[in-house]
């Protein structure tokens, strides 16, 4: 299954265009990039949380180190899972996770919520990681297909 870029009008041989290989490539990595940036985009909010709520510093550690546990659940669970439905539903489902758990942290509580939206993070981290390298070894031009391939297995 390929990431192909989104259509903006079928032409009358029923193909859809597509955007240059350099351009899909280039989006892909800078999504993928941003994706890891939101991931930790709201730590320095666990500061305040910590003061605001008197946590000790025990609840801090695991409220960082359960993401973990998210992350390996997904990329031990939907490894493959863009093999089989493609790479855009699972990207798509992953950065609305992601959403949906960056407004967990925002809108939390208790510390609770907090942990809970951290391994919600980790989950669609963990399920977009598998997707985006797959589409990024797909898109990188074909002098290039060996280097992407052994970057993806060294991540």
């Amino acid at each position: 299954m390929s990431l192909s870029p989104v259509p903006t009008e079928t032409s009358a041989t029923g193909r859809r265009p597509t955007l240059p290989a350099g351009l899909a490539l280039t989006g892909a990595a800078i999504t993928f990039t941003s994706l890891y940036l939101a991931a930790g985009a709201l730590m320095p909010l666990l500061v305040a949380y910590k003061e605001q709520w008197g946590l000790p510093a025990a609840l801090l550690t695991l409220a960082f180190a359960v993401f973990a546990i998210g992350f390996l659940a997904a990329i031990l669970t939907l490894g493959s899972l863009s093999d089989h439905v493609g790479r855009r539903p699972v990207l798509m489902g992953a950065l609305i996770i992601q959403l949906a758990s960056n407004v967990m942290f925002l809108v939390a509580p208790g510390i609770g919520w907090v942990i809970a939206g951290r391994v919600v993070q980790g989950f669609a981290t963990g399920a977009a990681t598998t997707a985006f390298t797959a589409a990024l070894v797909e898109l990188a031009p074909p002098n290039r297909k060996d280097w992407a391939r052994s970057s993806a297995a060294s991540a």
